[in-house]
């Protein structure tokens, strides 16, 4: 019913246009290491720098055991760090230093009053967080973490005395 030929010229074809496919694969987005690979002589072509643009392949000098671009060998001026990124990055380190305190506070069965004054402690290394605008954000942070971990809830008046003493 069916003959052979058919099937093998179809499977030929496919393999045919799968290798062509998976070649432009390759050409298209490592293109650089392989024409990296071509120039060094084929010899440890797997250990040439990732994502290096085509241009650099000629900086490339063999050092020790692998390669490095002379572009590595030039420091690039480091970009100003913005106030905006600090503020973040303090925020987001009195956040996880709040929710360990709560965590602690919860294991070892504080009351209120010994949390409040943790809490002050902390809140006195940040003074980035003294605004009024930051203060809404930290209580509800504060809140949600006490509920979370159960254990010890500050009423609105022990919050305004943390703050206060802040």
């Amino acid at each position: 019913m069916f003959s052979p030929t058919p099937w093998t010229d179809y499977f030929i074809a496919v393999a045919a246009l799968l290798a062509v496919y998976y070649i432009l694969f390759a050409f298209k987005f490592y293109g650089g290491q392989i024409k990296a690979a071509v120039i060094s002589g084929g010899t440890n072509w797997w250990r040439l720098p990732r994502g290096e643009p085509a241009g650099m392949v000629e900086g490339l000098t063999r050092q020790g055991a692998g390669f490095e671009t002379s572009a590595d060998k030039v420091q690039a001026p480091q970009a100003p760090v913005s106030q905006e990124r600090v503020a973040f990055e303090q925020i987001v380190g009195l956040g996880n230093q709040l929710t360990a305190l709560i965590e602690e506070a919860n294991q070892q069965s504080y009351d209120a009053t010994e949390l409040s004054l943790l809490l002050q402690m902390v809140l006195q290394d940040y003074p980035l967080v003294h605004e009024k605008a930051f203060r809404i954000s930290i209580n509800e942070f504060i809140d949600n973490q006490c509920a979370k971990y159960g254990s010890v809830h500050l009423s609105e008046r022990d919050k305004a005395v943390i703050w206060d003493q802040v």
